[in-house]
């Protein structure tokens, strides 16, 4: 995934998203060894929860992904947690940090829950989402 577009998901920028997305960008693309903020192997949706800003441009980036068919279920490439995008979002909830918007988090787990997010997945340590 180009870095613009790691940038992009870090400060909520839908238009770049988009514009990347229209040029032929793979909506479950995934993060690579170089990115500034997130886990290599992780898809936009894993890292939502994580970007320096979560705000209400985030929870539109969120429809907006998974409007152009961003997996709700999809784990991690190439790394053995077997993480999903609603474990990743959970457990980004108890970090206290004043650019993270917990209203905008507790939304955006709303709308993964709505498209389909499996609440029983388990992670490599036989966790669920719930019993993280």
């Amino acid at each position: 995934m180009p870095d613009d577009i790691d940038t992009a998901v870090n400060e909520g920028d839908v238009s770049a998203v988009v514009a990347w997305l229209d040029a032929g960008g793979d909506v479950n693309d995934v993060f690579g060894e170089d990115t500034e903020q997130f886990i290599e192997g992780d898809n936009m949706l894993m890292a939502l929860g994580d970007a320096r800003s979560v705000t209400s441009r985030t929870v539109e980036l969120a429809r907006l992904l998974l409007q152009r068919g961003a997996d709700v279920n999809r784990v991690a490439v190439g790394d053995d947690s077997n993480y999903s995008p609603l474990q990743c979002l959970i457990e980004a909830l108890p970090i206290r940090n004043q650019r993270r918007d917990p209203a905008a988090l507790i939304e955006i787990l709303g709308i993964y829950l709505a498209a389909g997010a499996n609440v029983n997945h388990k992670n490599r340590g036989g966790t669920t989402a719930l019993g993280t």
